[in-house]
């Protein structure tokens, strides 16, 4: 078969291209319009779109003040149907990235506003993977919330159940990885335990004071005695006797 043959079997009707737009924008009013116009018109019934050209109007990519190039290009009627097919999709795709900013916007004020604990954990992964691979996919695809409950049931957690995903991703990061040399994860969590992680470009944890000055400070922080949480307390100082301190 000829490429003229191939490009044939690879056209597309518009009664297909406005087959498979998205349910929500078939129950505009307008989306009714354009089937009148569909099957009012037997040049369209008979057009076929080309690959290319269905996908400039499916993404949408083409404007339409450049419609007369399009009819042109693609030996396609000139009619109201494409115009008007271009503003529901343009419309439909500005308010499309316009729910993408708000949610984006919406899990990174969530993830800012963790406690600091949490925040430091994530912060730490993804310098850590950075280093490794600058475009973190493991970060994009596994670590970083990527919808509003994520990022909701992320900020309910407890500081238990952080310590329990901390050592699923390091589990995650180590697969990733096997050529970073990451210290143990008992050492990473008793370090995060007392507000001091390993250094993300060389994975070499803090030395002796660093740990105990950062052992004092939190030991400070949650003491019973000053209103601190008991259990944090005793956490903090059972992270020091395993660290040697």
């Amino acid at each position: 078969m000829g490429a003229r043959g191939r490009s044939k079997a690879k056209s597309r009707s518009l009664a297909e291209l406005l087959f498979r737009q998205p349910a929500a924008l078939k129950k505009t009013p307008r989306f009714k319009e354009l089937v009148a116009l569909l099957n009012a018109s037997a040049a369209l019934q008979r057009a076929r779109l080309e690959p290319r050209a269905y996908r400039l109007l499916a993404a949408p990519r083409l404007k339409p003040e450049n419609l007369v190039h399009f009819y042109r290009t693609y030996s396609l009627p000139v009619h109201d149907f494409f115009p008007v097919f271009l503003e529901l999709k343009w419309t439909e795709r500005k308010a499309t990235e316009a729910r993408r900013a708000e949610r984006a916007d919406y899990i990174a004020a969530r993830m800012q506003g963790l406690a600091p604990h949490a925040l430091s954990m994530l912060e730490w992964l993804a310098a850590v993977e950075a280093q490794a691979n600058p475009g973190m996919p493991l970060w994009k695809a596994r670590f970083e919330p990527r919808s509003k409950k994520g990022a909701n049931e992320l900020a309910a957690q407890d500081r238990e159940a952080w310590r329990s995903l901390f050592s699923a991703k390091l589990t995650l990061l180590r697969a990733r990885y096997p050529s970073q040399a990451l210290p143990p994860d008992g050492l990473i969590l008793d370090c995060w335990e007392l507000g001091c992680l390993p250094d993300p470009r060389t994975q070499r944890p803090p030395d002796a004071e660093r740990l105990r000055k950062a052992w004092r400070s939190a030991s400070k922080r949650e003491h019973p005695d000053g209103g601190g949480d008991p259990a944090r307390f005793r956490a903090i100082d059972q992270a020091r006797k395993r660290l040697g301190l």
